[in-house]
């Protein structure tokens, strides 16, 4: 009977005992079946073990004493242990919808070409542990995608060519700071070799786990500490922790025909001295295009107003339209040097 494990382009071709599966992909193995398994994967210098189950502690240098091209753990779980310390990966390896249920260490290993983590799912207990304790990388990339309860990254030592492709990893609440932290070393590793897109994308998660870890304990007073959370919600909300330049623009234009709304309210006074204004109370005496007229007088004050110009031309006609220009030109001066630091920092790239 052939064993009746498979994926979307595997079939296994093993012969299955009375469990259906073969020694390779069958789960709770006995003693001697375990010690059966190893030695097969030895003698037939296996190294794609796809599907394969690891049902005691995995340490690889008690498996893997051959040489290999690439090796591939696909679909593999480790229901223990799986200690790869000390290893050196000569060769390309790839984890790809891996389970580690248990504890997982790579410390002082040497990563000499790519290393892939494709949808892994490590044990939460484990989030906070420096599992790659004095690693050395020398690959070309660092491919992290679609891992869940990834542990912490520091500790280990990359290259100055190396690049950390990292998408899809998200914390939960009590997993922010390995979140923050983890990050910070992929934007720093990407600032190092040029790589700006994703280094910004890596400063955005950053900052957004670090948002969420602001505490009030942190700061010498509650003004402080009120004020770090305005400037970090209007950083990630406004301009996208430095990223989103559109939003900016598109903001902008939404404040400036706010205020043009609320001018229309309070009224002004041009240098004939005429006023203009929309009496609401009469609203039905205008037309449209009278509505549309009037509006547009007060986007273009609005606009001049945010934009510092002051031309002179529309001035406040009362202390509400005052104190309206007031609180413009002071949200159009943030926005401008908002505005044009972005525009300068994308140049600069």
């Amino acid at each position: 009977m052939q064993c009746r494990f498979s994926t979307n382009n595997f079939s296994c071709k093993e012969i299955a005992d009375n469990s259906g599966y073969c020694i390779f992909h069958k789960k709770n193995k006995n003693d001697l079946e375990n010690k059966r398994f190893i030695e097969l994967i030895k003698k037939n210098k296996i190294n794609d073990f796809n599907g394969f189950i690891f049902d005691v502690d995995f340490y690889i240098f008690e498996v893997i004493d051959y040489f290999y091209d690439e090796i591939k753990f696909s679909n593999v779980v480790f229901n223990k242990k799986a200690i790869f310390d000390n290893f050196k990966f000569s060769k390309n390896v790839i984890f790809k919808d891996v389970k580690f249920l248990g504890e997982v260490s790579f410390n002082n290993c040497i990563f000499e070409n790519e290393c892939s983590f494709y949808n892994l799912n490590f044990n939460e207990n484990y989030i906070n542990e420096k599992i790659f304790y004095k690693t050395l990388f020398y690959g070309q990339n660092f491919i992290i995608n679609k891992c869940v309860n990834l542990p912490r990254l520091d500790s280990i030592k990359f290259d100055d060519n190396t690049k950390i492709i990292m998408s899809d990893v998200n914390y939960y609440e009590n997993q922010y700071l390995t979140g923050k932290i983890n990050y910070r070393i992929a934007k720093n590793q990407a600032d190092k070799i040029g790589d700006y897109d994703r280094r910004d994308f890596y400063y955005c998660k950053e900052r957004e786990y670090s948002y969420f870890l602001t505490n009030k304990n942190d700061y010498s007073s509650n003004t402080d500490y009120r004020f770090e959370k305005i400037f970090n919600f209007l950083e990630k909300y406004i301009i996208g922790y430095r990223k989103k330049s559109f939003r900016v623009f598109i903001i902008s234009i939404f404040i400036i025909s706010m205020f043009a709304f609320f001018y229309c309210i309070a009224g002004v006074k041009t240098l004939n001295n005429e006023l203009i204004y929309i009496d609401f109370k009469n609203i039905g005496t205008y037309s449209v295009l009278d509505i549309f007229k009037i509006y547009f007088e007060m986007w273009y004050f609005s606009l001049v107003t945010f934009s510092t110009l002051g031309y002179g031309d529309v001035i406040p006609y009362n202390s509400f339209g005052k104190i309206l220009t007031i609180t413009e030109v002071f949200t159009g001066i943030g926005m401008v040097a908002i505005w044009t630091s972005l525009i300068i920092k994308r140049m600069i790239k």
